[in-house]
C-alpha cells in the first residue's frame, strides 16, 4: 500500500501563498504574511520539498489565525490586497480565460470524496461555451488523494 502523503489542513494557506506569488510574480513579503515559526522555516517546511504536506500541516499546526498575521486574516494589508487582486484575476467568475491556444485537458475520479465530479462537467461546459477545446477524462481513479497522484503519474509520462 502507498504511503499516503497528503493530509487536509492549514499547510494549504502557505502553499497557495507561495504559488500565487510565484505564479503571479506578486513581489509578497512574506514578514507581513507568515508568523513564526512557518516564517522562519517556511524554505525548509515547503519549499525544499523534503516533507510531505502531512509532516508540513503537523509543523505548520491546524489553525490559521496561528500562522498568519492579523492582516492577512483581516484582509487589510498590502500583501493581503496583492494576494485578493490575484485571486480576482485568476477566478473563472471575474472573467479569467486560460492563457493556452491548444486543447485544455480534465481529469476527475468519479470516487472524488473531496470535490464533486459534477464541478469538472460543469468547467468543461463553461470553458466549450468560451470557445475553448476541451477533453474531460472523467474515470473511477479511486479518492481525490488518489486520483492526484494518478494525474501526476499521466503527466510525468507524458511529458
Amino acid at each position: 500500500m502507498m504511503e499516503q502523503t497528503y493530509s487536509p489542513g492549514a499547510f494549504s494557506i502557505p502553499l497557495t501563498v507561495i504559488s500565487m506569488d510565484r505564479y503571479c510574480k506578486l513581489g509578497l513579503d512574506y514578514s507581513n504574511i507568515f508568523l513564526d515559526p512557518l516564517l522562519s522555516n517556511y524554505e525548509a517546511w515547503i519549499l525544499s520539498k523534503a516533507y510531505t504536506t502531512a509532516e508540513i500541516n503537523t509543523k505548520v499546526g491546524g489553525y490559521p489565525y496561528k500562522i498568519v498575521t492579523e492582516g492577512i486574516m483581516d484582509g487589510t494589508s498590502a500583501e493581503a490586497q496583492k494576494l485578493r487582486t490575484a485571486f480576482e484575476a485568476n477566478s473563472l467568475v471575474s472573467g479569467w480565460t486560460p492563457a493556452t491556444e491548444g486543447e485544455i485537458c480534465l481529469f476527475h475520479s468519479t470516487a472524488d470524496d473531496i470535490v464533486p465530479v459534477l464541478n469538472t462537467q460543469e468547467l468543461k461546459a463553461f470553458l466549450e461555451s468560451e470557445g475553448y477545446t476541451v477533453t474531460a477524462n472523467i474515470s473511477n481513479n479511486g479518492t481525490h488523494k488518489n486520483a492526484a497522484l494518478q494525474y501526476a503519474l499521466f503527466l510525468l509520462g507524458n511529458l
